[in-house]
């Protein structure tokens, strides 16, 4: 059944929230132990965050970069924010393995998927140069 989202409408316009207050199992990360899959006004979490640097550039900027060698969306600990909000992106550079940043909270390593949908998994030790590079879609570097 397609759900009724009115899209003429805010994503968390009363009418909506029905269909925000759904689980979506891909967005809930099954190796947190006991994490909030609702927030206080029962939408459904993501347990996975957006970079930044990728969706809050202005629309018309082109990619510079390799698609392979972009961050796209990462696995976050905490913050987290209703898989349907416009809103739910973070800067890498907050650091890898934080609270507020991008990272697993039972392991060392942090599991991203780049813009050409492959999946990497980065040290929380990882340089803070490489990890700008890979943060920036308009970087240059190979």
């Amino acid at each position: 059944m397609k759900p009724n989202v009115d899209y003429h409408k805010k994503w968390d316009d009363p009418p909506n929230l029905p269909h925000f207050r759904k689980l979506v199992p891909l967005f809930l990360n099954p190796e947190l132990q006991g994490p909030p899959i609702h927030d206080t006004q029962g939408l459904g979490l993501n347990h996975f965050a957006g970079n930044s640097q990728v969706f809050d550039r202005p629309k018309s900027t082109q990619l510079a970069d390799g698609n392979s060698n972009t961050l796209m969306i990462g696995e976050v600990q905490s913050e987290f924010v209703p898989w349907g909000s416009p809103h739910n992106s973070r800067a890498p550079l907050r650091g890898l393995g934080k609270s507020d940043g991008f990272g697993s909270a039972t392991s060392r390593t942090n599991r991203f998927d780049m813009l050409d949908g492959s999946t990497r998994v980065l040290s929380n030790k990882l340089d803070p140069r490489v990890l700008a590079a890979l943060s920036d879609p308009n970087s240059t570097s190979d």
